[in-house]
């Protein structure tokens, strides 16, 4: 769990994306499977966690724009 809101503080750092804050701002942690909104101008995107993996999920706008999220993600990850 700690991993996902790693993830969700590091979109949230990001230019142009908002992160719904659930609590998890707040060191309250996260609810499991519950989908968290991440959004920019083109695309809504969503991040569940079952406290031991988390997924991200595109919901609405561009292919492309969620394979650049996805990438940025990917490539914080594995910077850690």
């Amino acid at each position: 769990m700690g991993v996902a809101i790693e993830v969700l503080e590091f979109l949230h750092a990001q230019p142009g994306y908002r992160v719904k804050n659930t609590g998890w701002q707040n060191g309250f942690g996260l609810e499991v499977a519950a989908w968290i909104p991440i959004e920019s101008d083109n695309l809504v995107a969503e991040l569940m966690t079952d406290g031991s993996e988390f997924e991200i999920r595109r919901v609405t706008g561009p292919r492309n724009e969620f394979e650049a999220l996805f990438d940025a993600v990917v490539r914080f990850l594995n910077a850690e």
